[in-house]
């Protein structure tokens, strides 16, 4: 999880601080945990997805948010996504390798420092 948004902003070449990215981990970790936090008080899956916005939410707004046009909001839906598949019982495994391929594929199209080099 901790490496979706690192990656996000080598391939925006976007400036990331590390205080920054530890906040934002921060912020989805209280996410995960109000989504356990929830379950006390709402059924189980709703409790989880909206723990799981509200970290993301979270972490959004500490890295900049409406401020910064360039907010790696698609890897923190990805991560916040992350733990929400494993209450699908015995499909967890293809979810995430669904879910990594499409990060890939969304991902590394915009990457500069992949484009082929031009004579």
């Amino acid at each position: 999880m901790g490496l979706l948004i690192p990656l996000w902003a080598v391939t925006r070449r976007t400036p990331l601080s590390p205080l920054t990215l530890g906040g934002a981990l921060l912020g989805l970790a209280l996410g995960f945990t109000l989504g356990g936090v929830l379950t006390a008080y709402l059924p189980l899956l709703p409790a989880e997805v909206l723990g799981s916005l509200l970290g993301a939410v979270l972490a959004w707004v500490i890295l900049g948010g409406p401020r910064q046009a360039r907010t790696p909001l698609l890897p923190l839906l990805a991560c916040a996504a992350l733990p929400l598949a494993f209450l699908t019982g015995g499909h967890a495994g293809l979810l995430l390798t669904v879910l990594a391929a499409t990060l890939l594929l969304l991902l590394l199209p915009r990457a500069r420092w992949l484009a082929p080099a031009t004579a």
